[in-house]
């Protein structure tokens, strides 16, 4: 764990852009934010902070392989920011946007999907419940490979291209524990944690993003004076049904389902899965109250403004808990070292 990287690591992981957070700045150097967990209720609903250290997290991405410090994830994201950046400032100035400026803001709603805490979070419940079974199942079909190809006397060939999740998966042979047995047991494991997290999130940024580039955007305003809030799980994946009948677990491809993404306080990138609605979508005041409200309910710990939205408190009561403000810091705090310690003992 001595071994030193060949660059200087990008320890400060922004899990929304400071670019982004500009976009809801008067100054350039702050906005108001409303947090959700607080230690005390003194604390202030929403306060002026510094958008060096919103939505941010040290190491998020940094992970140990080889027993080196890598931070290649965090630089795989500049190559989605850049472009979209460029294609941000020509919707606010009214430019007309070309395929690849399309293209460009699909992908940006992938990585921005996909890097924050909260999926994290939400990807961890979801192997704890699936990855017994997805292991057992591939090992299963491993031994009938090896079965077949036992019967026809052919060597089992090895797949030695390497890809996002090589040496994750750890397979071990042993003799049964039962006596008298010559059968063979093989475990297989993985560690679930930040290295798998980073590995599913290259896999789908290198492939599946593209599925998103097929979809028909539409940049959509704001009615009248109102803003789209921010927040710290800024990308919305709806399933909307009717005002009491919706979830947030739509798909990248899901057919009807909705996916947007606040791009400044007046424009959002919007789309209904299988259908072109325009480059640019009006949508009506009952119609953007909702969809503001919704975004605000999938927020995790932050709701971003350029001034305070005071009907979010009403939406969203904010928790005060100092205990678990204290807990939740503290494992931030602690993020960087256990999830290191499980990385170099893989």
């Amino acid at each position: 764990m001595n071994e030193q990287p060949k660059h200087e690591i990008a320890r400060d992981n922004h899990y929304v852009p400071q670019a982004t957070l500009r976009r809801w700045s008067s100054d350039g150097k702050t906005l108001f934010a409303y947090r959700l967990l607080v230690s005390h209720p003194s604390v202030p609903e929403w306060e002026a902070k510094s958008i060096r250290g919103l939505a941010s997290q040290r190491d998020l991405y940094t992970v140990f392989s080889d027993n080196v410090e890598q931070d290649d994830f965090e630089r795989l994201t500049v190559e989605f920011e850049q472009p979209a950046i460029s294609a941000i400032d020509k919707v606010v100035q009214g430019d007309r946007l070309k395929r690849d400026d399309w293209h460009s803001l699909a992908r940006f709603v992938a990585l921005q999907d996909l890097r924050t805490p909260s999926n994290f979070f939400e990807s961890m419940r979801r192997w704890e419940k699936t990855m017994p079974e997805l292991l057992e199942s591939t090992t299963r079909q491993a031994l009938k490979e090896f079965e077949r190809s036992k019967a026809k006397g052919i060597p089992l060939s090895r797949d030695t291209e390497s890809n996002e999740f090589s040496g994750l998966i750890k397979s071990r042979v042993e003799e049964s524990p039962e006596p008298d047995s010559n059968d063979l047991v093989i475990r297989t494991e993985i560690t679930i944690g930040r290295r798998l997290w980073i590995a599913s999130m290259r896999h789908a940024l290198s492939g599946v993003v593209e599925t998103l580039c097929d979809h028909k955007w539409s940049i959509v305003e704001s009615s009248g004076d109102m803003e789209w809030p921010l927040t710290d799980h800024p990308v919305l994946r709806l399933n909307y049904e009717s005002p009491g009948k919706y979830d947030f677990l739509g798909g990248w491809g899901k057919r009807r389902g909705n996916i947007m993404l606040p791009l400044t306080p007046r424009h959002l990138l919007f789309v209904q899965i299988g259908k072109d609605s325009g480059r640019k979508l009006e949508m009506s005041r009952e119609q953007t109250l909702l969809l503001r409200r919704l975004l605000v309910e999938r927020a995790d710990r932050w709701v971003f403004a350029t001034e305070p939205m005071e009907w979010v408190s009403e939406l969203r009561p904010r928790r005060v808990d100092a205990r678990a403000f204290a807990a939740e810091n503290e494992a931030r705090d602690r993020w960087h070292q256990d999830q290191s310690r499980a990385e170099v003992s893989e």
